[in-house]
């Protein structure tokens, strides 16, 4: 009867666990960006758009020689409507992450690449539409009530792809 010596597969052993093993974190995949670098490009891109098209609304209705400023209800109604209900999303998503003290605020949370950037190409195309009509409504105000028409599917578009960006967001995953 032999007796074979352990081999040093047998003996191995396992490697020591390091202690900060638990708290590294996973870093995101590469189709991933911080929702909060998001949020602020997108608000700025919708304040930085919505800018012109409220100058031009503001002067045409303070304008006594402007056909705008007799019905300017009518312009202010479609222009709020038209930017309104998505910028107060933008700017209360951002709200209710700037509410959190350092110790209750919730781990980095990462956005979808693709969804991000729908979101953001839908919002510039709208935005650009937006502003074309209150600039064309310079020779015919009375476009406005039948831009309505296609803007507010264009609207409702826009609106999903803001609601697929939020509702995206993941947060970051602790490794174990």
């Amino acid at each position: 009867m032999s007796t074979a010596s352990p081999t040093p597969a047998m003996t191995a052993t396992p490697p020591a666990e390091t202690p900060d093993r638990e708290e590294r974190v996973e870093s995101p995949p590469k189709t991933a960006l911080l929702l909060g670098d998001c949020q602020r490009r997108l608000a700025i891109l919708w304040l930085a758009l919505a800018l012109p098209a409220f100058i031009l609304t503001i002067i045409r209705t303070v304008s006594p020689h402007d056909p705008l400023a007799s019905s300017a209800q009518d312009a202010w109604g479609w222009l709020l409507a038209s930017i309104l209900p998505t910028l107060t999303l933008i700017v209360g998503a951002m709200a209710a992450g700037a509410v959190y003290s350092d110790d209750e605020r919730p781990k980095e949370r990462y956005a979808s690449r693709f969804v991000y950037q729908i979101s953001l190409a839908f919002s510039a195309f709208y935005m650009i539409i937006i502003n074309a009509m209150a600039i064309a409504s310079v020779y015919d105000p009375s476009m406005l009530k039948t831009a309505n028409i296609y803007l507010s599917a264009l609207h409702g578009l826009v609106g999903a792809a803001l609601g697929a960006f939020f509702v995206s967001a993941k947060p970051a995953k602790t490794g174990s």
